[in-house]
C-alpha cells in the first residue's frame, strides 16, 4: 500500500467518524429497525441501526422518520459499521418551548402532547379530538374518551374519598333513566315516594 493511499484512507476514515444527515428510507426488519441515512446530497449510507433511549431492563421504542436528522457515528470511520443518532433539533423539528421549567416529554405530529410545567407542578396529557386515554392495573380499565369517563373495576370494589363528596350533575343508580330515589324528608304515599329528586335516579 502507498503512503498517497495510506494517507487518502485514513482521511477518510477520519472524516468519517462522525457524520451528519438525514433518514432516507426506513426499514423494520423483524426485531430490529434501520435506517439509511442521506449524508450527502445522493449518497446514501448502507442500513444503520439506530439508537432509542433505551433497550434494557426499561425499553423504548419511537420508529425512525423519513427526514429526521440524525448524527452516524462509525467506529474506525468504517460507515457500514456506523450507527444513527437522533435527537437534534433542526429546520421543521424546532424546539417545541423556550420556556426553561417546562418539559416537553412527547409532542405527536396529531397534537397529542405530554409536558410538565415546573412554575406550576402542573403535569398536562392533551389529547385530540377523538383520542382515548386508557389507564390498565391489571383487570382495572381506567378509559377516558370523548364524552365520556369510564371506570371498570372488572367486579373490583371502587372507593371514592372526601369530605364532602360533591356530584355536580344528574346522577344515575343502577344505570340511565329509572325512578327518582327519596331524600330526607320527601313525602311517601302508599310506600311510593310522591316527589323525589329531580336529579338522583335508580332502576
Amino acid at each position: 500500500m502507498s503512503d498517497g493511499f495510506a494517507q487518502a484512507d485514513q482521511a477518510n476514515r477520519l472524516a468519517n467518524l462522525i457524520r451528519f444527515g438525514l433518514v432516507a428510507e426506513v426499514k423494520m426488519d423483524g426485531s430490529l429497525s434501520r435506517v439509511r441515512v442521506e449524508i450527502e446530497e445522493g449518497w446514501l449510507s448502507d442500513w444503520l441501526p439506530v439508537f432509542q433511549v433505551a433497550a434494557g431492563r426499561v425499553l423504548t421504542w419511537c420508529a425512525p422518520q423519513v427526514g429526521e436528522q440524525v448524527v452516524v457515528l462509525s467506529p474506525s470511520g468504517e460507515l457500514a459499521a456506523g450507527a444513527a443518532i437522533r435527537g437534534l433539533n433542526y429546520d421543521g423539528r424546532a424546539v417545541p418551548s423556550t420556556e426553561e421549567l417546562q418539559t416537553i416529554l412527547a409532542l405527536w405530529d396529531d397534537g397529542a402532547a405530554d409536558a410538565y410545567d415546573e412554575a406550576t407542578k402542573t403535569r398536562t396529557i392533551t389529547l385530540p379530538e377523538g383520542g382515548k386515554l386508557h389507564l390498565v392495573a391489571g383487570s382495572v380499565i381506567v378509559r377516558i374518551e370523548s364524552g365520556a369517563v369510564v371506570i371498570d373495576a372488572a367486579g373490583k370494589p371502587v372507593t371514592v374519598k372526601g369530605d364532602p363528596i360533591n356530584l355536580d350533575g344528574p346522577v344515575n343508580l343502577g344505570g340511565t333513566g329509572g325512578a327518582a330515589v327519596a331524600r330526607v324528608g320527601d313525602p311517601i304515599v302508599n310506600n311510593k315516594i310522591s316527589s323525589g329528586s329531580a336529579k338522583v335516579k335508580a332502576a
